[in-house]
């Protein structure tokens, strides 16, 4: 247990730690805010551009032709273009259409916001996990697992050598588990 301590001291005390666990948590703290910024009710501006819109598309003599092929092929039966129990005012533009708003639904939501917060915190643990196995292994804390590190007085097993370009396990011929 004292290990394990010892190991989570030694974590916390890296500057590449707490960059990693503010980036994780202000990126869950975005994606959290995001969806609370698109559960706001539309301001009356944004009402009132909308509506300005809607104006200006039932302006369009477009609209109005469409609007009329449709009433005449339900009356002529003609269904190829029309469905008989399709509405022809669903043509028209709507508000709505405009303003981008739906009443949020929080279960919806937060089941859309777990993958990515997911995603975040696990990529931001596998930063954590390689930072500290890489500033251990620069610092030649950490020895190859070919070759014991350990080997008693008059082992038979060769130890690693350090070089300039890190550890390196000497050969042994005969040996799987240092090749």
């Amino acid at each position: 247990m004292r290990l394990l301590r010892v190991e989570l001291a030694r974590l916390r005390s890296r500057r590449a730690y707490w960059l990693l666990v503010v980036l994780a948590l202000g990126g869950v703290l975005l994606a959290v805010g995001a969806t609370v910024n698109d559960a706001r009710p539309p301001t009356a501006g944004e009402v009132a551009e909308a509506q300005r819109l809607v104006d200006q598309e039932l302006n369009q003599p477009y609209i109005q032709e469409e609007l009329e092929r449709c009433e005449e092929s339900q009356a002529d039966g003609e269904t190829e273009l029309y469905p008989p129990d399709f509405d022809c005012n669903d043509i028209l533009p709507r508000l709505e259409y405009y303003l981008f708003y739906e009443e949020p639904n929080f279960v919806d939501d937060l089941q859309e916001l777990i993958p990515p917060v997911a995603l975040m915190l696990a990529l931001a643990g596998a930063l954590v996990g390689a930072t500290f196995v890489g500033a251990e292994w620069a610092a030649g804390t950490m020895a190859p697992t070919c070759c014991s590190s350990r080997g008693a007085a008059g082992s038979s097993r060769p130890r690693p050598v350090q070089s300039r370009s890190g550890w390196r396990c000497p050969r042994w011929s005969g040996s799987a588990w240092c090749t």
